[in-house]
């Protein structure tokens, strides 16, 4: 059982740890680094995620560069899977986040088909923030889903086809999960953060506190809305069907344990690799394509 990717240190540091260890799955996606690919101009829609990066998410910024350099990949090619992954990596589909009785979890379903945006495991320790344990596809920088060691958990999604509808930023949403998870212990920090930052395009954010609260917020052009939870469940974006049969997996007692989460995954999203968040165990779990299951906890917790 492979364990979780210690990444360490300064924003650049980050990504070089995750560039030397992914090198290979970095570069199928975004491409060989080319000599003079700084010369000449990037397309309109990179040169304005790079701009908006720098601007108002410089440590991101510094993460792809870290990034790049260390796998030997190029960096527009890194930009440019993070714009594709928009609210989040392609194919991931829905996410519900349940309370009630037992303490919230999130459940987050990936791609069923893109092996390249299978979840990888790595533990982000900034030097100035928050520990957490985050689930990512290998190439890219940012976080899909994650618990820090204060005991939130946050997460994103995208629907299958966002509506049109033109935005002020380049940036999508995604990037807020690594900046939530860093920063804050519980829901009410993520709903301030995340209703402020400059983000554009259309996803679903939610998250969980280790003291039983849950929040979400749906981005669209122009707007971010509050969710409301329906029969103790927030329900992310995603195929409406899908988000359904999770909620209703999420709604039924789960045996604990791995494999009891695992199963429940399965039977809601057969084929497809799935991950669950504990925000009061700081703990992360895995369920595979293939029908293995893994918990990974934060050390120290």
């Amino acid at each position: 059982m492979d364990a979780p990717l210690e990444c360490a240190g300064v924003p650049r540091d980050l990504g070089v740890a995750q560039g030397s260890a992914f090198g290979h799955e970095v570069r199928a996606h975004a491409g060989t680094a080319r000599l003079l690919e700084g010369l000449s101009r990037p397309a309109q829609e990179l040169a304005r995620l790079d701009r908006d990066l720098w601007g108002h998410h410089p440590q991101l910024a510094e993460r792809v560069t870290g990034l790049a350099l260390a796998a030997g990949a190029s960096r527009r090619g890194v930009l440019r899977g993070l714009s594709e992954a928009g609210g989040a990596p392609s194919e991931a589909v829905a996410l519900v986040a349940a309370t009630g009785a037992a303490m919230p979890r999130i459940w987050c379903r990936f791609s069923g088909g893109a092996a390249s945006c299978a979840p990888r495991i790595r533990i982000d320790r900034p030097d100035a923030g928050i520990a957490a344990l985050v689930a990512a596809p290998a190439w890219l920088p940012a976080a899909v889903c994650g618990v820090n060691q204060a005991g939130l958990a946050v997460a994103v999604s995208a629907p299958e086809a966002p509506p049109g509808g033109a935005d002020r930023f380049g940036v999508p949403p995604l990037v807020l999960v690594g900046d939530c998870l860093q920063r804050f212990s519980d829901v009410g920090g993520v709903l301030r953060w995340c209703a402020g930052r400059p983000a554009g395009g259309v996803a679903t954010i939610l998250a969980a506190d280790a003291s039983g609260d849950v929040a979400g917020l749906r981005f669209a052009p122009g707007e971010r809305t509050p969710l409301a939870l329906e029969d103790g469940v927030l329900m992310g974006s995603g195929p409406p069907a899908l988000c359904e049969v999770l909620a209703k997996a999420a709604r039924h007692e789960v045996a604990e344990g791995a494999e009891g989460w695992a199963a429940a995954l399965r039977e809601a999203a057969p084929g497809a690799p799935g991950v669950w968040l504990d925000p009061a165990g700081r703990c992360l779990g895995l369920s595979r394509s293939d029908g293995s299951a893994a918990m990974f906890d934060l050390p120290g917790s």
